[in-house]
């Protein structure tokens, strides 16, 4: 199998659609045997037809210009799929491919086809088992009602429903590398089309994702406008045309890096109160704050208010991470940058400028697994009832424990199960199971704290400690769990309660043994309870810490 793929963008293999169109094509080729060839007309000498009809009167099917294109006609001739790759310039063609196209009348006969609608020519040779996919881009916010031109001189070649086609709004996104958690995945599905397209065709919900907005309207036209780097001057109410002749102010690099990274603001977390950002670039010695409140952004570099978070990096490093060249995380932990103020900001980082594509929002949308969150109350509960009830009632207090085990996994329907969930069911139902068939509950109920504490203590050699888990709710990052510092602040707390639990066993016996040994449960229940409140607070102090202190 054969593809042909012609990029007729001036920009060559940097061209947005490009990107596309090779992804496509990979698509094709994984999935079967093919030979790909590129055209690149932007390199090739390709002159504009005459009109002559030499090509048809004097030497059939052989164009009297002598270029490139004579190799160009026989490579589409022996193509069995051709790719036909540009953007959108002017609501039509870019001139090098109206150019590539009008060269092709060699292709067909001089003689009138009686049977088209509006008259045409037919083809010199069979072209029967040729495909032709048509592959843009353009820079507005929706292809919608701007294709007009392109699919109506499709038809008219290729016929109707007789070629395949993907057109994709907001192109210019594809060569901004800060928004390739956005662009990469449209790729894979770009790719995956052309998987399903030798497959048997293009399915709909990839069609569908195909054709959803990277970005709103709002957001992209934003950052659209702040791409150029000059600060329009306002409307004038009195003129019904705005007139753009005289020099515009320019920003310079970094406030127009600021402003897009503003446009990604996502105005449904505002919570009821405003937050300012502010940036210092300390290589470049440049300020900016942001403004994030109900109805926008607004960017300050003077006149500067308290702020909520201030982020302190080079200018050179916050672009690295912003490209995914360096991981922030990482960066953070280095020190390559610190945070000021309030330091959750940055654990949410994603709900205040993350903005998803369709399908993520639909994989996080409903009763989907995705949407769950987990619960700590969940894994104490089984435990609190044993320790609680077997140091009354070793007989009722099992049987009750084991009740209670037996109700929790319905309770994982509303929320997300974690693994030491389950592993606490086991161990509390042997437990119950002794305490019910009469074993000593001064060994038993010692015991049991000790193997919880076994259990948080053995998590702290896991990649991922117990208490991130359930302290990861707290966080809109996709996945926190990657955020060393995070799991550095959660080990630690793992820590102080695996030292708490394996401890609890020595003063717990000899409660058990006094005259208070019913009331072992509720004693114990009060250290636990100062822990928690010393967690909530050290889980905000510690992050806070580690960023500001120096090195």
């Amino acid at each position: 199998m054969n593809i042909l793929l012609i990029n007729a963008s001036p920009k060559g293999d940097k061209s947005n659609t490009f990107k596309l169109s090779k992804a496509f094509c990979d698509g094709i080729c994984e999935q079967t045997s093919a030979n790909l060839e590129i055209l690149d007309l932007a390199r090739l000498n390709i002159k504009d037809c005459r009109g002559c009809f030499v090509c048809w009167r004097d030497t059939p099917s052989v164009c009297c210009i002598k270029d490139d294109m004579g190799d160009c006609l026989e490579k589409i001739k022996t193509a069995d799929i051709i790719v036909w790759s540009f953007p959108l310039y002017y609501f039509g063609l870019p001139s090098r491919v109206k150019a590539f196209l009008d060269r092709q009348l060699p292709l067909s006969l001089p003689f009138m086809n009686k049977n088209a609608h509006g008259g045409s020519h037919p083809h010199r040779y069979d072209d029967s088992h040729q495909k032709n996919v048509l592959i843009s881009t353009c820079g507005f916010y929706t292809t919608e009602n701007n294709y007009s031109a392109v699919t109506t001189q499709f038809d008219r070649i290729f016929g109707e429903n007789n070629y395949t086609s993907i057109f994709c709004a907001q192109g210019e996104l594809f060569r901004v590398e800060e928004l390739r958690s956005l662009t990469e995945p449209y790729l894979e599905q770009v790719k995956k089309a052309g998987k399903e397209f030798i497959s048997g065709g293009i399915k709909e919900d990839t069609v569908n994702i195909l054709n959803t907005a990277l970005l709103p309207r709002e957001i992209f036209e934003q950052m659209a406008d702040a791409s150029w780097g000059i600060e329009l001057p306002a409307e004038n109410p009195d003129s019904d045309i705005q007139s753009f002749n005289t020099p515009l102010a320019k920003d310079d690099e970094s406030l127009v890096f600021t402003k897009q990274m503003a446009c990604l603001y996502n105005k449904s977390s505002w919570d009821g109160s405003d937050k300012i950002l502010e940036l210092f670039y300390t290589d470049i010695d440049k300020h900016y704050q942001i403004i994030l409140g109900k109805d926008g952004f607004k960017i300050l570099n003077e006149n500067f208010l308290n702020f909520t978070t201030k982020i302190e990096t080079p200018f050179s490093v916050w672009q690295q991470i912003s490209r995914g060249e360096i991981s922030g995380e990482e960066a953070l932990m280095e020190h390559k940058y610190r945070v000021y103020g309030d330091f959750t900001f940055m654990m949410n980082w994603d709900k205040y400028f993350g903005i998803g594509t369709t399908q993520n929002k639909n994989e996080k949308s409903g009763n989907d697994e995705h949407s769950k969150k987990s619960n700590m109350n969940l894994l104490l509960f089984p435990w609190i009832i044993a320790w609680t009830l077997i140091s009354i009632n070793p007989t009722v207090g099992g049987f009750i424990s084991i009740l209670a085990c037996s109700i929790l996994p319905f309770m994982y329907l509303k929320y997300k199960p974690v693994i030491f969930e389950y592993i606490s069911i086991v161990m509390i139902n042997l437990l119950s199971l002794l305490s019910v068939l009469g074993y000593d509950t001064t060994i038993l109920v010692p015991l049991s704290y000790l193997l919880f504490g076994v259990l948080w203590f053995v998590t702290l050699f896991l990649r991922v400690p117990l208490t991130a888990y359930y302290s990861l709710n707290e966080f809109s990052r996709k996945n926190p769990l990657e955020n060393k510092l995070f799991l550095r602040t959660n080990r630690i707390i793992t820590g102080y309660f695996a030292v708490l639990y394996l401890l609890t066993p020595i003063w717990t016996y000899f409660l058990l043994i006094s005259s208070f040994g019913a009331f072992t449960g509720a004693v114990n229940s009060v250290l636990p309870a100062v822990f928690v409140a010393f967690t909530n607070k050290f889980k905000d102090f510690y992050p806070k810490y580690y960023m500001t202190k120096r090195v």
